[in-house]
């Protein structure tokens, strides 16, 4: 009997993957930091979680900052995803990643408050795989740099 991919990934096998002590602290920790997020004082601290990086295969992420000056600010955040979807049979369909990034932001008005440019250093190790390509998949560390622009509400 043939299963369908929709069979296949609707049966994810990550429970013991996930149910290490590391991983409990991870997302304890991340719920933690959105949980506060409600609470936090804008004028110099802010803590952000990106809800559309949820959509990449259930990837946590959160970001604090401090504003080191009126229209400077640093911040510092993580993502983490251990997910894996399918069997070693049918080929898993994985993200995972463990990402670290630290960077600066200019704010040209107000901290916290309208437009932003911001530069950042990011370092993640990952491993990624489609159940398409069975048998081959990727894993590594990568290290890089960016730059973005964004609003802040």
């Amino acid at each position: 009997m043939s299963k369908t991919a929709f069979q296949t990934l609707s049966k994810p096998i990550f429970l013991p993957y996930i149910c290490t002590a590391m991983n409990k602290r991870i997302i304890i920790l991340f719920l933690a930091v959105c949980i506060g997020a409600s609470s936090a004082f804008a004028q110099r601290f802010s803590v952000s979680a990106n809800f559309l990086e949820c959509l990449d295969f259930g990837t946590l992420n959160a970001e604090a900052a401090y504003a080191v000056g009126r229209h400077f600010s640093v911040s510092a955040g993580a993502k983490f995803n251990p997910w894996r979807y399918g069997s070693a049979g049918s080929g898993y369909l994985q993200n995972c990643k463990r990402t670290f990034n630290a960077g600066m932001r200019y704010w040209p008005w107000n901290i916290n408050s309208g437009w932003w440019f911001s530069f950042k250093g990011q370092w993640e190790e990952y491993s990624r795989s489609l159940p398409v390509d069975k048998g081959r998949s990727e894993a590594g560390d990568a290290l890089g740099a960016g730059f973005s622009i964004g609003y802040a509400l």
